[in-house]
């Protein structure tokens, strides 16, 4: 039986509604509170970190760190061959 991960939540955004029919949603930004967090998930070797915008029981809407990877769910020789695939993409040598 699969584990289920802790849920992370994304430090520093914040999300709420917006009454103009225009605008989606409104983030607001704490600089101090996000390059925090940010610094801290340098170590994660993942580029990106995706963020689910979702809506709490009370109707606030929060910002929850979405871990899936695709990659969690296929075999080792899948893995490789797109680890080999990858390689050759990110490569920076020159081709002469």
């Amino acid at each position: 039986m699969e584990q289920k991960k802790d849920k992370k939540f994304v430090e520093g955004l914040y999300f709420s509604a917006s009454d103009q029919q225009f605008i989606q949603m409104k983030i607001g930004v704490n600089k101090k509170q996000l390059a925090v967090f940010l610094k801290r998930e340098l170590g994660n070797p993942d580029e990106w970190i995706n963020v689910d915008v979702k809506k709490a029981k009370n109707g606030k809407l929060y910002g929850e760190i979405n871990t899936y990877n695709p990659k969690d769910k296929l075999g080792s020789q899948d893995k490789k061959n797109i680890n080999d695939i990858e390689a050759i993409f990110n490569d920076d040598t020159p081709p002469f």
